[in-house]
Parts: C-alpha cells; sequence; structure tokens
C-alpha cells in the first residue's frame, strides 16, 4: 500500500500519478480562487459562512496530501 501511494504521490510518468497532479493543481487553482474572490468585501460580508467552510475543506484535503506524503 505504501509503496503503491509512493508511486502515485512522487511518480509523474504513470496514469495514477498524472491524475493525482492534475488533481492537486486544480484544488490549489480552486483554493487560490476562493481566497481572491472572498478578498472582495461584497462577496466576503455575503458568503462568510461558504467561504470559511470551503477554506476549511481545502485544509482538510491539503492536510491529508501532506500526511500521505509523510506517511509514503
Amino acid at each position: 500500500m505504501r509503496k503503491r501511494l509512493y508511486n502515485i504521490i512522487f511518480e509523474h510518468d504513470t496514469k495514477a500519478g498524472r491524475l493525482f497532479d492534475i488533481i492537486l493543481l486544480w484544488l490549489i487553482l480552486l483554493s487560490v480562487t476562493v481566497v481572491i474572490i472572498e478578498s472582495i468585501p461584497k462577496y466576503h460580508a455575503n458568503f462568510f459562512s461558504e467561504f470559511y467552510l470551503i477554506e476549511w475543506i481545502f485544509t482538510i484535503l491539503f492536510s491529508i496530501e501532506y500526511l500521505l506524503r509523510i506517511w509514503s
């Protein structure tokens, strides 16, 4: 399990590794987009709780990804 996870996370020449990288890049882009939109006062005031929840979801996902990197 650990070796397979290592191959997915660190090897870019496998199908699973490329898919992992693409998903991770999209998550990073979405996270940055949310932070940018949240910085607009109008949206921040109207959607504070939604932004808060979304940011926590991204934080949890990136934390899991980081822990899997360490474990593998």
